[in-house]
């Protein structure tokens, strides 16, 4: 009975805000946009941000609250507010003097309440009905839980109503979100979270947590990556280095030292050979897909290729391992080196343009 009386009082209130000072035209007094956010505590702290209509005349907002509140702090866009708090009956009632206009139509109000949150054996109970005090197009509702606590599991009260709520963490703290849209005046919109502290239960530290999981298994993945990348850089090292000529094998030895990336300069002043010589060993790796040459300037940048020694895909892949494992041998060698039975031509000496412009002076 206490209940019908409290939503009979704020409906009349409601409708008696309107009439008595939104219908001086005949502009109907809306709400675009009405956010609640509250962070439950022992002392409760609601923050309210309310945007009329763009073509609202409003003089005077009334809002009835159905619970004592304190520390009543009001401030607009639109130029100076005059709100005052009333106890009432049925709680609370803020009367607000506010004269918004087209482009400037923004209310903030806040304050502080004791009684939105109950304890019931060792769990918290947090309850609010909340009235329409103007016809509203958005309603966004969002209820903060103190920190170290989380929704309770089991029990008589469910996780939080309505249980269309969105539950989330901004990292420190768990919350639970509802929107809705076009409510009338005086229509009441009811909330209720049950929760209670983190040692209870292990739910806390997996909401909390859920970013640091994705990131550590992001750099799990990582690093798996860089492993697998390593192992197939050292195995084809192994493979290419032993069958390579020994000038070809120190100018791989320092490309390998350099980390796969280094400049044909710096191979030809650190491994004594003439820039002929370092030119012709990395056309020859070039040509058999060992290193990679961009052009840069006058001279190289010398790269690793990503996939030297790599086995190409043939049909050997359908035999048995051993045959595979040969293939991949025999593959690799024949694209590294010459045959070992074939008659090498004659060295000629090969320059890039740097040398043939030294030389032309």
């Amino acid at each position: 009975m206490k209940t019908y009386f409290f939503v009979a009082a704020a409906i009349f209130l409601t409708a008696f805000s309107i009439s008595s000072y939104g219908l001086e035209d005949s502009q109907p007094q809306k709400i675009t946009f009405l956010g609640v956010d509250v962070e439950l505590g022992s002392v409760s702290h609601t923050t309210l941000t309310i945007t009329f209509d763009p073509n609202s005349t409003i003089k005077t907002l009334a809002l009835p609250l159905f619970y004592d509140i304190q520390n009543l702090k009001a401030d607009s866009n639109f130029g100076n507010v005059s709100c005052s708090q009333q106890k009432k009956p049925f709680g609370s009632q803020i009367d607000c003097g506010v004269s918004p206009t087209f482009d400037k139509r923004m209310l903030t109000l806040e304050y502080d309440s004791f009684d939105l949150v109950t304890k019931v054996d060792n769990k918290f109970l947090y309850k609010q009905e909340f009235i329409m005090p103007l016809e509203t197009t958005q309603l966004s509702f969002k209820a903060m839980l103190p920190e170290g606590m989380f929704l309770s599991s089991g029990g008589v009260f469910q996780q939080y109503l309505p249980t269309n709520g969105e539950k989330g963490s901004d990292g420190r703290r768990i919350f639970v979100s509802w929107r809705k849209e076009n409510l009338s005046a005086g229509e009441s919109f009811d909330t209720q979270i049950s929760y209670e502290a983190a040692s209870d239960n292990s739910q806390m530290t997996s909401l909390l947590t859920s970013g640091l999981f994705v990131l550590g298994i992001s750099i799990v993945l990582l690093i798996v990556g860089f492993w697998f990348f390593f192992k197939r850089f050292k195995r084809n090292i192994k493979i290419v280095l032993p069958v390579l000529k020994g000038d070809e094998k120190a100018i791989m030895e320092l490309i390998i030292r350099d980390r796969g990336k280094t400049n044909q300069k710096l191979l030809v002043r650190e491994s004594n050979f003439s820039k002929a010589r370092v030119s012709k060993i990395l056309k020859s790796l070039q040509e058999r897909g060992i290193v990679k040459l961009e052009r840069e300037g006058r001279g190289n940048n010398v790269y690793l290729a990503k996939d030297f020694g790599r086995e190409k895909k043939s049909a050997a892949e359908t035999g048995g391992k051993k045959e595979q494992k040969q293939d991949f041998r025999k593959s690799s060698l024949n694209k590294i080196m010459p045959s070992a039975f074939e008659k090498e031509p004659a060295e000629t000496e090969d320059i890039d343009d740097e040398e043939r412009e030294e030389r032309g002076n």
